[in-house]
This record gives structure tokens, sequence and C-alpha cells, in this order.
């Protein structure tokens, strides 16, 4: 899902027109996102190793203060990496969550295969799906993973059975 997803935004922001009635409704409802993808193609090129761009928004910048210049930020994950930190990267991260995603359908893990075909397409108009204070999918997700890595092939644990019992210290018993 994440190769589709991210083959997908290319092609739509590569091939944006807006004179093409359904490609500007799709802008606009997607805030205008195709355009700042389309201008970030053709800006800047494609590299191996990335390149230093510097994405202006409409928030603030490091210095807590608003940030002015040209708007330029791209919003899809999949570009915004591509771009930014190059075609290696792009490779080595779309590689990693197809693995994970394969293991997971291997695994006849649904709920973490759910999950994951989420993040793919919520990476197309959002680029901070890998981050954890930005997603909080991720919350989500680590239980799933760290389910895994406990459970034994024959029993799968629950998030209870992750939890520590406490023993009683004290034990009243109450007669009449």
């Amino acid at each position: 899902s994440f190769i589709i997803c991210a083959a997908v935004s290319f092609i739509i922001a590569y091939k944006y027109n807006p004179s093409v009635q359904w490609m500007s409704d799709l802008n606009e409802a997607l805030e205008y996102r195709l355009k700042f993808a389309h201008d970030g193609f053709q800006n800047y090129k494609l590299k191996l190793f990335g390149q230093n761009i510097r994405f202006v928004g409409n928030g603030v910048n490091a210095e807590g203060e608003k940030s002015i210049g040209v708007y330029n930020y791209i919003d899809c994950f999949y570009e915004h990496i591509l771009l930014k930190y190059g075609i290696i990267f792009f490779v080595i991260v779309i590689t990693g969550f197809t693995v994970a995603s394969y293991l997971s359908m291997k695994k006849k893990d649904y709920h973490l295969l759910l999950l994951f075909a989420l993040l793919a397409v919520h990476a197309i108009i959002d680029d901070l799906v890998i981050l954890l204070n930005y997603n909080t999918l991720w919350f989500f997700i680590m239980p799933l993973i760290a389910q895994q890595g406990y459970a034994s092939r024959n029993k799968l644990l629950s998030l209870r059975d992750l939890i520590p019992k406490r023993k009683r210290k004290f034990r009243f018993k109450f007669t009449l």
C-alpha cells in the first residue's frame, strides 16, 4: 500500500493541471496541496542523497517568529522525503514500511496491517506521519508490535497479559 500510495501521489502531483476541473476541485479540497507538490517537482531536482531545502509554511520558525517568505511547504510525506532526503532514503523508508506490512499480513495480524494501510493513505496528505509527537497512531501501533515480540507461536497475548500482576501484601478475612 505504501508503494501504491506513493505512486498515486507522485503521478497526480507531477501531472497536476489547474485547468482540468477534477484536478482543480481536488486541489481545492486538499487545501492546495497538489499545487505545492507540483511546484516542488518543478523547482527542485531529484537527487540521490537529498538536498538542503528550506520549506516555508504558515507556522512559526525555530525562533518562534512568524515565517515570512514564499510558501513552498509540501504536505505529502512521500514527496517531502523524496525531495528533501533523496532517492536512497526514500527507497529505504518505503521498503521498510512495505516489509513491515508484508510481515503483518503473513502473520495474519490484520489489525496492524489495517493500521499500516491507514498510515499509507494518510501519508498522502500529511508529511509528519512518521513523527511520534504529531501522529498518535504510533501509540496504537506500539502495543501491537510489542505484543508480537512477547507472544509465543501458539498463544497471542492480550494487553492485560503485558501488565505485571501485583501481589497482595495483606489478606483480610472477614467472618461473622
